[in-house]
């Protein structure tokens, strides 16, 4: 296992799934069918190949974010479970359980963009994008960041997180097919 951070906004996790995992969830997704992935605007969800042009299977499973959330917990760094904003403590308490599998064929892109958060109630709201990289890409396929210039490449069973308003872009896949799973991780006000 290794732990890269990114410029205070983002961390990257090795080897936090393993290959009977990622196989599970590219599967599972694959039975339910995968669509087009709409973007989500002000008005909506709305179709914009020219932004996005990937597919995404998406369902609820608390049983399974709780899975993933054993998986990744024991990987954070501290400041990652009780993160302080605007002068207030916050507890990390574990993943979005709307996941979402994007899987992406040559020609495939999502172009620049912020993540929104996800509200469960007044106390609970998600910070940051959780990715789980389920298999490895034959060329492309990288995550990319504007502020920053890095870029992730894909390695099964890799997780990598990043605050949600980060400006970041799943570069075109060149040959392959990526997969990744997505959620968010949760935090709840503590008063």
């Amino acid at each position: 296992m290794s732990r890269v951070i990114l410029d205070g906004h983002g961390l990257v996790v090795s080897d936090v799934l393993s290959a009977e995992q990622c196989e599970r969830f590219i599967a599972e997704a694959e039975a339910r069918g995968l669509d087009e992935a709409p973007i989500t605007t002000m008005g909506g969800f709305v179709r914009r190949p020219e932004i996005r042009n990937n597919d995404r299977a998406m369902w609820d499973d608390p049983a399974t974010a709780e899975e993933l959330w054993a998986a990744l917990r024991p990987h954070l760094p501290p400041k990652l479970l009780a993160p302080k904003r605007q002068g207030l403590v916050w507890r990390t308490v574990g993943l979005n359980e709307r996941l979402r599998v994007y899987r992406y064929r040559p020609g495939q892109v999502f172009r620049w963009h912020q993540d929104g958060a996800f509200r469960r109630s007044a106390e609970e709201v998600s910070t940051m994008t959780v990715l789980f990289y389920l298999n490895e890409v034959e060329r492309g396929g990288s995550t990319a960041f504007e502020p920053w210039g890095e870029f992730v490449r894909p390695a099964p069973g890799m997780a990598l997180l990043f605050d949600h308003h980060v400006l970041h872009q799943g570069n075109e896949v060149e040959a392959g097919v990526k997969y990744v799973l997505r959620s968010d991780l949760m935090t709840r006000f503590e008063r």
